[in-house]
């Protein structure tokens, strides 16, 4: 199945459009030889059109009343050929002036921004509309946007399949697709389980202040820089493990591996290696206020709440056969308290009065919803960098 890459190419680009401090000035100089380069094309372009239409065709034209039919359709057919492919070209140039101006005026969000979002950002949910996907391409989709570094997220996969299937490989499909999301957390609980033990002792140390607390500040934090550092390391052993028993069968299943999974890793081994920098004083010391906004990023990519929706389940929602009411029907219960009531046989979903109600059901609302189709990926940094761009 063709894997739509769009959104790992605008975050993989994103990325790599944030250059090391010290490489920025390599960049723009890169970037300001290749601007100077293309208006040259394009005013060498312009040019050697205008003195083509001067001296070939300018001359030709006064021979038309001479030189009949045949001379007519050769001016008109010669001329309209040259100018399409001089516009084309002319388009093309203009289309890379444009890219190469804001390359340049492009500045990549500082990191310190980003950990910050990542923790403190408004609410995100991230909606993956699939009929009849394939149950292991679905998988591979809800990992990436788990697996996102950002707090405040929810996923929810928009199921627009039948919900009652007659044919048995329906069925079989419908069930496994259901069993996703509970499948995708039992993968998770064990290390998110760890660094969440590690937070909590990270704050309970912090709480168990002495009267020689003063003394041994710098060296708890050292610790606590450490311990996090390892958690970091363990992450990112933890993830290559997925990746190693993962099925490599398409070109997309190794694209899963390497910008999904093995991005994630890389970017914890990262992290890591920092951390134990500053620790040996390579940089400022890492603060109590770091190591606890380093757990909760962590922990945030692996406790992601994912759930399923089918909207086709409820008599008194669209069941229009396109994407847009299946994404539609569930945006319109954000932030709304419902709850499923049966009549005449039939399902509905209706408005509660309040949480309190029974069987009502709570649907956060959130600042921004972010659309994934069910065969896309998403790299790990790209939820946090798309709010960044709106904020």
């Amino acid at each position: 199945m063709a894997r739509n890459a769009a959104a790992i190419d605008l975050s993989a680009h994103e990325a790599r459009a944030a250059p090391f401090p010290g490489r920025r000035d390599d960049t723009e100089l890169h970037v300001t030889k290749e601007l100077w380069f293309t208006r040259l094309c394009l005013l060498a372009t312009v040019s050697s059109f205008g003195t083509f239409v001067v001296t070939a065709l300018a001359p030709r034209a006064s021979e038309i009343g001479t030189g009949g039919l045949a001379s007519v359709v050769w001016f008109v057919m010669f001329g309209a050929l040259v100018t399409f492919l001089v516009y084309g070209n002319v388009v093309h140039q203009l289309c890379r002036l444009g890219h190469l101006r804001r390359l340049r005026r492009h500045r990549p969000a500082p990191p310190e921004r980003l950990r910050d979002l990542a923790v403190e950002g408004p609410p995100v949910v991230v909606l993956v509309p699939s009929f009849k996907e394939e149950t292991a391409v679905v998988r591979q989709t809800l990992l990436s946007a788990v697996l996102q570094e950002y707090d405040d997220m929810r996923v929810v996969l928009l199921v627009d399949d039948p919900p009652t299937p007659r044919d048995a490989a329906d069925r079989r499909l419908l069930e496994s697709v259901r069993a996703l999301p509970r499948d995708i957390d039992a993968l998770l609980s064990h290390q998110r389980e760890r660094v969440r033990t590690a937070l909590d002792d990270h704050r309970e140390r912090q709480l168990a202040r002495t009267s020689l607390w003063s003394k041994l500040v710098a060296r708890r934090r050292q610790a606590g820089a450490m311990a996090l550092a390892a958690a970091h390391e363990e992450t990112a052993l933890w993830l290559e493990s997925i990746a190693a028993t993962e099925p490599m069968v398409t070109h997309t299943d190794a694209l899963f591996v390497e910008q999904v999974l093995l991005e994630a890793a890389r970017r914890n081994r990262e992290a890591a290696e920092e951390l134990l920098a500053r620790v040996l004083g390579a940089g400022p010391p890492v603060s109590s206020v770091e190591i606890d906004t380093g757990y909760r990023r962590m922990l945030a990519s692996l406790s992601c709440e994912i759930s399923v929706f089918e909207r086709k389940r409820f008599e008194n929602l669209s069941h229009e056969p396109n994407k847009a009411m299946n994404l539609n029907s569930y945006i319109g219960l954000l932030g709304g308290v419902w709850r499923e009531v049966r009549r005449e046989g039939e399902l509905h979903l209706e408005r509660a009065a309040d949480v309190s109600s029974p069987g009502a059901v709570h649907v956060p609302d959130a600042a921004f919803v972010v659309t994934l189709d069910a065969d896309s990926l998403l790299v790990p940094d790209y939820v946090v960098r798309l709010v960044d761009l709106m904020l």
